[in-house]
């Protein structure tokens, strides 16, 4: 039986001097004003990511944080900044009351008293964009951290339209949103309604003028305003009467960190990607999808998804078993993304059948199925030099914790979350402490010369949708639209999330293999995959693609 599918498509963007590529138009947009006035990919990145806080404020923002790679044309150096939320100083492996042992949610953990990891005051982590933006400037940058923040302080000001994901983010969650005053007061219009996108009738204007307020007081006086002056007094003021653990010192102590780069090679390409976050994952899956050969074969055949599909299986289960914050000792970092071990783990994959089981899943709790979410956004820019950012930042979760600290129109993150709320394992809650993030910002380079950057929202699933996207176009050459638009599944839990548009062929023929498959239409909603962004260099010529089923916009000149 054959029937009819969706099909949802995005033109490509091309250009030669620069491109942004984000999940907003009015962020992108600033970001390549900024391009156009001279400046650096990292000028345009930070401008970009600090509009977007503004513009798309249930994904990211100054009250949460992310990871920027970078790479510099003209050294061949990638740097890796870390401005992700941590745990505060007094945060203890049992600061949650656990009422469903053994219950799990998308990260394998669950159970916990009125879900106060998730939600509210005790589910919010030390926030560290605005740290993170002002190093990223003072070390790379060509502009001061006020210009950067001159368009994100001119849309809360003079207000913007919200779009349809906003809105419909904002219907889906307005039981959270009306439950801190502070946030419904921003986020709602007089009499707890909805604001309107254009196509909604009269459409309405979001202004957000207590966050202009204080991305001006950031503007004048740097980053520490916001963690040791008046809006750090106005955080921590709030946060002490509502039993969240952050205090004055979190705030001041708060650093961003350069870390070291990491990578692997995949033919002739070099994978480049942050610690912490998916890029190991990443790296695992690649290592041993190149010890086989696609030739003849396109990316949606039987054979490519059933390879892909054991390979990132073996991937996902070394992750849940084995990867928290790499920072501690004992993660086997080295062990888990070295050729020697892909070449062991690919020796026992079957390419006739499904492995019924993966060996070290035993040592985890399998996650819940992905529910639609599509957090975070991610943002990718390439300038005329050929400088390349891929950057992904956070508030965590949809409308983050919910909390709003009045006075400062900053909405907060809910990075308690991705802790083991129990205390004794790898990624318990500890003072001070980073969570493991799913986070994937990478950046491609094709014989030491800059050719492709990438990455995505979509919590979990960020990871498979940005390997599928650098594997389309690594593999079989697709170029980054395309690449955006053929995701086709998602192997990060026991069963797979598959597209029908795949084909009752090739459906079938992965059920016969042993396949546990929960087949799906891919539609705008509910969200099926993550949403990736990529620009690829294809000569001159700069590419660039989006998921076409979410927001999302590459512009360039």
């Amino acid at each position: 039986m054959q029937s009819t599918h969706l099909r949802i498509s995005r033109t490509e963007a091309i250009a030669t001097h620069g491109m942004v590529n984000s999940k907003h138009p009015l962020a992108a947009r600033a970001g390549l004003d900024i391009l156009k006035a001279g400046g650096n990919a990292v000028d345009a990145a930070i401008t970009t990511a600090l509009a977007q806080g503004v513009v798309e404020p249930m994904m990211s923002g100054v009250g949460g944080g992310g990871f920027m790679v970078f790479h510099e044309a003209a050294t061949g150096q990638t740097h890796v900044l870390d401005y992700f939320m941590r745990a505060p100083r007094a945060a203890r492996p049992d600061m949650f009351e656990i009422t469903r042992a053994g219950a799990v949610n998308v990260l394998g953990y669950g159970g916990v008293k009125d879900n106060a990891n998730s939600t509210g005051y005790r589910s919010i982590g030390v926030p560290g964009l605005i740290a993170g933006a002002q190093a990223a400037l003072e070390r790379f940058g060509t502009v001061s951290l006020a210009r950067a923040l001159e368009p994100a302080i001119d849309l809360a000001e003079n207000g913007f339209e919200p779009n349809w994901h906003h809105v419909m983010h904002s219907a889906q969650h307005m039981d959270l949103i009306q439950s801190h005053p502070a946030t419904a007061a921003v986020f709602l219009r007089p009499g707890g309604l909805l604001y309107r996108a254009p196509n909604m009738g009269p459409g309405d204007k979001l202004i957000q003028r207590d966050l202009a307020r204080t991305l001006r007081r950031v503007a004048d006086q740097g980053a520490r305003e916001f963690y040791e002056g008046e809006t750090a007094r106005m955080i921590t003021t709030d946060f002490a009467g509502h039993g969240n653990l952050i205090d004055s010192s979190d705030l001041a102590s708060y650093q961003p960190e350069w870390r070291a780069v990491r990578s692997t090679s995949y033919r002739d390409f070099d994978l480049r990607f942050a610690p912490g976050t998916g890029g190991g994952t990443l790296a695992e899956t690649f290592n041993i999808l190149e010890g086989f050969r696609f030739d003849g074969l396109s990316t949606n055949d039987a054979e490519t998804v059933h390879r892909f599909i054991e390979s990132a299986r073996i991937a996902y289960a070394d992750r849940y078993s084995w990867l928290s914050d790499e920072r501690a000792p004992g993660v086997p970092i080295a062990q888990l993304e070295s050729k020697r071990y892909a070449n062991e783990r690919r020796s026992g994959i079957d390419l006739d059948r499904a492995a019924d089981s993966v060996a070290a899943w035993a040592d985890a709790a399998a996650p819940a199925p992905e529910g639609d979410g599509g957090c975070t956004t991610h943002l990718s820019v390439v300038d005329a030099q050929r400088n390349m950012v891929a950057l992904t930042q956070t508030i965590n979760a949809v409308w983050g914790s919910g909390v709003t600290a009045p006075g400062t129109g900053v909405l907060f993150n809910n990075t308690m979350v991705l802790f083991d709320p129990v205390p004794g394992r790898k990624n318990s809650i500890a003072p001070g402490k980073y969570p493991l993030s799913s986070m994937t910002p990478t950046i491609v380079l094709r014989h030491g010369a800059p050719y492709m950057t990438a990455g995505a929202p979509g919590g979990r699933q960020i990871m498979g949708a940005v390997m599928r996207t650098i594997h389309n176009v690594l593999e079989f050459g697709m170029n980054p639209a395309d690449a955006c638009a053929n995701i086709g599944f998602d192997a990060s839990a026991p069963t797979t999330i598959v597209d029908a548009a795949l084909g009752e062929d090739v459906i079938a023929v992965l059920r016969a293999r042993g396949h546990r498959l929960d087949v799906r239409e891919h539609m705008v909603y509910p969200r099926m995959f993550a949403s990736p962004l990529a620009i690829v260099v294809a000569g001159a010529q700069l590419l660039g693609g989006a998921d076409p089923h979410h927001v999302g916009e590459a512009m360039g000149f």
